[in-house]
């Protein structure tokens, strides 16, 4: 009986205690002191160091930047994607249009590095609710426009480590600049439907939903104008049979050309060196396109002439 007593006690008193601790909390209340009402609010990160230098770190897994200007629309990363997290549409332009000579076009007609943009970028969404920051979409990428940010690209974007939502909706980052009346435009010029007509007529086949109406009337409107008919049927190629390798050959090592320092010439070496795989050359081949190209460009030092001995071998 007394040990029951004692229990009783010490649960009333511990009790006691921390009601005393809240209340001279409240009543002594200062700023930053109560509980952080986090996404909304949020402690500012601090300056120090923190175990290494982001200059020096191979890779930040944190969030995804675009330089859409740099899209090419190769769709190489959404394939590279093991999650599906990259969405990405395109409408192709006639051949004798160039992008940034339609009316009221905000597009650019070349990348920072010279190459020329031959697909309009109608949508690239990247979903970091899916997301699993393995980077494997940034290494295929000829223009090198996809990147995470921080690390060796702080001075492209600074890290950013918070950029938790309530919303899950706002997780989805809609990079493309390419206005509504530019689709409908570059669509009517190349004869093809509007890519967000494809998009609407998927979303209603797995979701079950109508078409949106403001849409499909959009859609209407840009393909209207029908495509002309071509002239004659043109006799169809024989398809190509892929070129087996040799006893003797090996296959291109693609991480080679990463150590390239300059970003213009390790964006035309990897276009050369996608372009050589798609063909079935060998690597001294490609490695002799890779140095001509260069040395038209004044960027072949000996840096280069090392990574291509490299090919070489």
């Amino acid at each position: 009986m007394p040990r029951y007593l004692i229990n009783i006690w010490a649960s009333i008193t511990t009790l006691i205690t921390g009601l005393l601790v809240t209340w001279k909390h409240m009543l002594h209340i200062r700023r930053d002191n109560v509980t952080l009402q986090y996404p909304e609010e949020r402690w500012p990160q601090p300056d120090r160091y923190i175990g290494f230098d982001h200059d020096d770190y191979n890779i930040i897994r944190t969030r995804l930047q675009v330089d859409i200007d740099d899209c090419i629309g190769c769709l190489k990363c959404q394939r590279a994607c093991p999650v599906d997290c990259i969405k990405i549409d395109t409408v192709k332009l006639p051949k004798e249009t160039k992008m940034g000579s339609l009316p009221g076009s905000t597009q650019t007609s070349t990348t920072s590095s010279g190459s020329p943009k031959r697909l309009l970028v109608a949508r690239f969404d990247i979903d970091l609710a899916e997301c699993m920051y393995c980077n494997l979409c940034t290494y295929p990428c000829p223009e090198e426009c996809i990147f995470m940010v921080g690390g060796p690209n702080g001075h492209r974007h600074p890290i950013d480590y918070e950029f938790a939502e309530r919303n899950r909706n706002r997780l989805v980052y809609q990079f493309a600049t390419a206005t509504d009346e530019e689709v409908e435009q570059v669509s009517r010029l190349a004869g093809v439907p509007d890519p967000r007509q494809a998009r609407e007529e998927r979303r209603a086949k797995y979701h079950g939903e109508a078409v949106d109406e403001e849409v499909a009337v959009a859609v209407a409107v840009a393909v209207a104008e029908p495509a002309p008919a071509p002239a004659a049927a043109t006799k169809k190629a024989p398809e190509k049979t892929p070129k087996k390798k040799g006893a003797g050959e090996k296959e291109i090592d693609l991480a080679v050309l990463n150590a390239i320092s300059d970003r213009m010439a390790r964006s035309k070496a990897k276009a050369i060196l996608n372009k050589t795989l798609r063909q079935g050359s060998c690597p001294k081949d490609a490695a002799q396109e890779i140095r001509a190209t260069l040395k038209e460009l004044g960027k072949l030092d000996g840096e280069v002439e090392a990574i291509l001995a490299r090919l070489e071998k």
